[in-house]
């Protein structure tokens, strides 16, 4: 079996979020397979323009015929909102995979959604609540390893911890870029501007109102206010919208495991979720005297009852909205953050903003110093800038260089080549063809190379591992391997003195030990370490310990028999180790030096139901034996055991163990 590379080509077809913010819908097509990575809506539209465009793939057909599944990231309308009007509407009955918090929120989310577009808006083309339903019936739950992002965010919140992944190196990276241009203060000091901002308000006899999606912000606000309440001794009433906030609360309850570990920590005393000052809020409860606090959603004063309340505070100095997310180009949301004060409303009437208004960014997106951080994490080979605006992407692409950038529109196919390792086998003509070409004869016995394929596959060679590195113009990196064995105690330093004398005999190694020390370093490649009493490690290169193997004293670190003992005694006598170490270096033909024993006392045991004294010994070995040589231990071990610790043997089960050689144990690490 040989590596070898060839090419193969990743398409990505952008039905949403191509630079701009929302209708989230990637479709990826690779290996002729068709997948979508989420299907969300633009929440600054009120038409089919709030949905993705499916026309790329509905002129190739039906849905079904050409889309293999969709994966949907995160339960965010502008992620998934989409999902009944694709499968009910546009026609799609393949799998949907999300995972099962995921699964229990987002009917929630989109029937609350239909309501106020219903209710607010008089919308008769949105879906219905049985449209939801059936696709719902469509969607599998997943609890898989592989890495799908949609928003992520690299600060921890209270409630969840911040976005991790691996130095995996991805041939693409797809990342959002909502905040790809900000830099945001750290995240201690917005959480204090925020309480002050609250608290000054509130102390002028003040209202204020916190537009917020139903899940996220709101649970990370209100966890924050809750403890500030608590410390200042405060009586002011907090509201969350009834209903959709309370649901949230008793999601993030049911699914507390899936929160940071500080949540789950305090969950074993109290459940954070159980909020002492925060209430659900009624319509009634706006037109109220005094002070108060309201989370009403949605969170881009776009309809419902944030922008119902909105409305009613908006005309008075003392009251004060605070917006703590990203809001889409043409909600009230985004014109108040701009700066504008005089609103045109949907029906014809113009608002005075006289309330303050305050923009503490709280999202769940990351801001530029987050994504970068993402991107260097991963180290992919391309990244691909989707959820947020051309400009933004661009000032990104700069920071991430030179790594390539890819920052598609909405319709537009890109393409990207992906080079991915692939095992074949080869035949032996082949191996004798290529050898011929070879400028230095070989050892076959010795031989490695690689298989290079050209892009086209007009060619196949079998090179040098340097050739291939050149031809690549690859860096080349060396990988170590580290063995642990187990010695006598006391024995380690002798060994080591041994071990050195045997090499500088043989003329070929330069050796640097000192009597005393814990290292003996061979050729300046080979580290052999007292890592314990009881324990040796080296360090080597594959191919370097070969020829050190050829040492006698040196091959006989990986053949030192370890035997186990497992018991119900609390104490043996003080000769046991010494007695034992000599009868199984006596039975397997070894010095006692290298003999060990791993003893394990007073462990909760019974055989046949009884407490009784019982054992059992595992004897791991190089080399096979016979029957006859098994039954010869086996009785020498249990006569011994016998008088020792006066246990029969009938309650003693003994067994023997073949290692071979030094292919048990290894840890390969990679020094790059």
């Amino acid at each position: 079996l040989v590596y070898f590379c060839i090419a193969r080509t990743f398409h990505f077809n952008l039905e949403g979020a191509g630079q701009e913010v929302g209708r989230s819908c990637i479709l990826i097509t690779i290996g002729g397979k068709n997948v979508m990575l989420d299907c969300g809506m633009h929440m600054g539209f009120n038409d089919e323009r709030r949905f993705p465009d499916f026309s790329y793939i509905t002129q190739k057909g039906k849905l079904d015929d050409f889309i293999d599944c969709v994966i949907i990231s995160h339960f965010h309308l502008d992620h998934c909102g989409a999902l009944p009007y694709m499968t009910e509407m546009i026609g799609y009955n393949g799998p949907i995979y999300m995972t099962i918090p995921t699964k229990a929120i987002v009917p929630v989310l989109l029937e609350d959604f239909r309501k106020v577009q219903v209710k607010y808006r008089s919308d008769s083309h949105i879906f219905t609540s049985n449209m939801i339903k059936d696709c719902m019936n469509k969607v599998k739950t997943v609890s898989l390893h592989e890495e799908l992002m949609g928003d992520f965010n690299m600060t921890p919140d209270r409630h969840l911890g911040p976005a991790e992944i691996d130095r995996c190196r991805p041939d693409v990276l797809i990342s959002e870029s909502t905040y790809a241009t900000t830099i945001r203060d750290s995240k201690r000091a917005r959480e204090r501007d925020f309480l002050k901002k609250v608290h000054d308000c509130i102390n002028y006899g003040g209202k204020v109102l916190i537009p917020v999606f139903a899940l996220g912000r709101a649970q990370e606000l209100c966890i924050l206010l809750e403890s500030y309440w608590e410390r200042m001794n405060l009586s002011i009433p907090i509201y969350v919208s009834k209903g959709m906030a309370e649901k949230a609360v008793d999601y993030y309850k049911l699914f507390v495991t899936w929160t940071s570990e500080k949540i789950k920590k305090t969950f074993v005393k109290r459940n954070m979720f159980d909020f002492k000052h925060v209430l659900p809020f009624e319509d009634s409860f706006a037109d109220n005297p005094g002070p108060m606090v309201v989370f009403a959603t949605p969170g881009m004063l776009h309809s419902g009852q944030s922008l119902k309340i909105f409305k009613k505070w908006a005309t008075n100095e003392k009251n004060m909205v605070i917006m703590p997310g990203y809001c889409v180009q043409g909600t009230v949301g985004s014109k108040l953050i701009a700066g504008i004060r005089k609103l045109d409303l949907e029906n014809g009437t113009t608002l005075d903003v006289k309330l303050s208004v305050e923009y503490m960014s709280f999202s769940a997106h990351a801001d530029s110093k987050g994504i970068v951080q993402l991107i260097r994490n991963c180290d992919p080979r391309h990244v691909l800038f989707v959820h947020g605006e051309e400009s933004k992407m661009e000032f990104l692409k700069q920071k991430v260089e030179p790594i390539p950038v890819l920052k598609p529109r909405n319709g537009q196919n890109v393409a990207v080549n992906t080079i991915p390792s692939i095992v074949i086998e080869t035949s032996q003509e082949l191996l004798k063809d290529s050898l011929s070409n070879f400028t230095h004869p070989l050892d076959p016995d010795k031989f490695q190379a690689t298989l290079f394929v050209d892009r086209n596959l007009k060619s196949i060679e079998l090179l040098r591992s340097d050739e291939v590195l050149k031809r690549m113009e690859w860096q080349p990196h060396q990988v170590e391997f580290i063995v642990e064995v187990g010695v006598c105690a006391g024995g380690i330093n002798s060994l080591l003195e041994q071990i050195q004398k045997e090499l500088v005999e043989r003329g070929r190694f330069r050796c640097n030990f000192k009597s005393g020390s814990t290292d003996l370093i061979i050729d300046n490649e080979v580290i052999l370490t007292v890592y314990s009493e009881k324990q040796l490690r080296m360090v080597f290169q594959r191919g370097k310990i070969v020829e050190y193997l050829e040492v006698g004293t040196f091959l006989l670190l990986f053949e030192m028999p370890i035997f186990t003992i497992i018991t119900n005694k609390k104490t043996v006598a003080k000769d046991f180790h010494q007695l034992l170490t000599e009868l199984l270096a006596e039975l397997l033909d070894k010095p006692k030096e290298l003999v060990v024993i791993d003893l394990l006392l007073d462990q909760k045991m019974a055989f046949g139901g009884s407490n009784d004294p019982c054992l059992i010994g595992v004897l791991r070995a190089v080399g096979k034996i016979s029957p006859e040589e098994n039954a010869h231990y086996t009785e020498k071990l249990c006569k011994f055991f016998h008088q020792q610790l006066d246990i029969l043997q009938k309650r003693m089960y003994i067994r023997y163990l073949n290692m071979d050689g030094f292919n048990v144990g290894w840890n390969g690490v990679l020094r790059a």
